[in-house]
């Protein structure tokens, strides 16, 4: 209530605080820095996360695309997708994107151009489910990679 009366709100007090940190207060954050052969702007790594920004087929969504760009655009320079599955029958769970031929490559294409346009650059994370995979999910058993044996029953011979 005093920010009120003082004639400003919340919004000048965060402004006012961002205001305070200088990037040569984070010392390398700011860097460039090199993975392998890539160029990062900077240190500022969003890791792989699931944000269930895809729609219930897994598809992904302009807000997924959004969301992605809007982190390079606040200074992330590497940002990794949550993870992608490679089989629309094994997903993860309900949430999980899957990169496939039905993969709307527009969407792709406006996070990745997004991205590059504010410096950053964009990894994906593709996985599997194997046995983690969900049957109410995906219409079917869980599939475990080929020659896989969880250790619980071995095969004879």
């Amino acid at each position: 209530m005093e920010s009120a009366a003082a004639g400003h709100d919340a919004a000048d007090d965060v402004h006012r605080r961002t205001d305070l940190i200088r990037r040569d207060d984070y010392g390398l954050l700011f860097i460039p820095a090199k993975l392998g052969t890539c160029e990062l702007k900077n240190r500022i790594v969003r890791s792989a996360t699931n944000g269930h920004l895809s729609d219930e087929k897994g598809q992904v969504t302009p807000l997924w695309a959004d969301t992605l760009i809007e982190l390079a655009e606040n200074e992330v320079g590497l940002v990794i997708t949550g993870h992608f599955c490679v089989d629309k029958m094994q997903r993860a769970d309900a949430g999980q994107p899957v990169l496939d031929e039905t993969t709307d490559e527009s969407l792709l294409r406006r996070a990745c151009d997004g991205v590059h346009r504010y410096g950053g650059k964009l990894f994906f994370q593709l996985s599997h489910s194997g046995i983690k995979g969900v049957e109410s999910v995906n219409g079917a058993p869980p599939k475990p990679p080929r020659g896989f044996h969880s250790g619980r029953a071995r095969p004879s011979g």
